[in-house]
């Protein structure tokens, strides 16, 4: 005989009643047990009191309780009669299934499998270690990650939605403590640790953009605004190259820069590990990066601001050729301007930073570029024109100072 227990409720908060539901395969007091068992995990990653080998599990800002869902209820009978002990569909809904075969397990009450598969489910970000970063990145973690996804409101044999690799389970910070802390849906309250809505669907507009507490908004405007500074000087011929007074053709397909939240989640990953140094070029397919460290601040808007000085200072102090094309005397004379030609290849125009502090080893400036540049033999840019004059269809806009392709 098989046990099968399969999460096929959704669920509100710890402290209150579910929902009933037309299935025989629940009471409504195994289903408030449900939801209580989740949204108690939920709230111990919130609050970050859970220890691992490799770090803290959180805490975590707009973790939200999870609210029931008949529909969902549905869902996982019908799926677990069909299935019986595989995993149910994964693409539009994460699943986690828990299979008893022991006839010890089997002979338990139904309440006791309850527990011990949510108990289960929680247990490989433990016994793996989870990295108090919070993305998602070791499979073997995917019932945990569908357990605390922040992003699900409700949840039953499947979750409403399953996270990809290397998503952010969470968004790192501080429990809610007030109403205004909760602001992925409007008109969410807080109440104990977790964000409380009355929604099952998280809205599309309302998800946030960046909140790694690590990095300030006025870090991000500070960062995207001097890139697209200096990507606007060089276009429009008024940038330096080298110490001999000459100065860069204009660019005439120079593509404005927009800030990457997902850039900026690459970037903290690296910047976290306080290495100091580049990441390696064969763990950067599609991206390029660009590092600092400096030891005169620990702002993070200063520490931006001065590593992007010291990036694009390197063309002034060591010149490229009038051709602007990367070839292979470039990439590997002494003195590379990699970092300044990084921020003015034409073709990338998206960005995302961070700052960490490293105690004494100071702030750890990285940033991630995409689509990737630095390709040989290709041009940096088209000098052979002037400004906004071979824009891609995609960006056919130029911006007010006449300088960059806009999309």
């Amino acid at each position: 005989m098989i046990a099968l227990f399969v999460v096929f409720v959704a669920l509100r908060a710890a402290n209150v009643a579910a929902t009933t539901c037309p299935g025989a395969s629940l009471t409504d007091a195994e289903r408030d047990f449900i939801l209580q068992l989740h949204n108690d995990a939920r709230r111990t990653v919130a609050q970050g009191t859970v220890k691992t080998s490799l770090g803290t599990v959180g805490p975590a800002q707009n973790m939200y309780q999870l609210t029931y869902d008949c529909n969902l209820e549905t869902a996982a009978e019908t799926a677990a009669g069909a299935t019986c002990n595989a995993a149910v569909d994964g693409t539009t809904n994460g699943d986690n299934v828990q299979l008893f075969t022991a006839a010890k397990s089997i002979a338990t009450t139904k309440n006791d499998q309850i527990q011990q598969a949510v108990a289960d489910w929680f247990l490989p970000a433990i016994y793996y270690g989870y990295a108090t970063y919070s993305e998602y990145s070791d499979v073997r973690q995917e019932f945990f990650a569908n357990l605390v996804n922040y992003k699900n409101l409700a949840v039953g044999c499947t979750y409403q939605t399953t996270p990809q690799k290397n998503d952010p389970l969470y968004n790192r910070g501080m429990a809610c403590q007030s109403n205004s802390d909760c602001t992925l849906v409007t008109g969410s309250t807080c109440v104990n640790s977790l964000c409380v809505t009355t929604q099952t669907v998280l809205p599309p507009q309302q998800r946030p953009p960046c909140q790694f507490i690590e990095m300030t908004d006025a870090a991000r405007t500070t960062a995207v605004n001097m890139h697209n500074d200096y990507r606007a000087q060089v276009a429009l011929g008024q940038a330096p190259n080298g110490k001999n007074g000459a100065i860069l053709p204009q660019a005439a397909n120079m593509m404005q820069m927009d800030y990457d939240c997902d850039l900026e989640r690459y970037a903290l990953v690296h910047a976290q590990t306080c290495s100091m140094t580049e990441t390696a070029d064969a763990n950067l397919p599609d991206q390029n990066e660009n590092i600092y460290v400096d030891k005169t601040t620990t702002d993070p808007n200063t520490a931006i601001t001065n590593a992007i000085n010291a990036w694009k200072n390197q063309l002034s102090q060591n010149g490229i050729n009038n051709q602007v094309q990367y070839h292979n005397t470039l990439a590997t004379k002494p003195g590379n301007p990699k970092a300044a030609i990084t921020m003015i290849w034409a073709k990338t125009w998206r960005l995302g930073c961070s700052a960490v502090n490293c105690n004494a080893n100071g702030m750890f400036v990285v940033c991630r570029y995409s689509p990737k540049g630095l390709q040989l033999n290709h041009l940096i840019y088209d000098p052979r024109q002037g400004p906004c004059t071979k824009c891609p269809v995609s960006a056919a806009n130029c911006s007010p100072n006449g300088a960059l392709c806009v999309m």
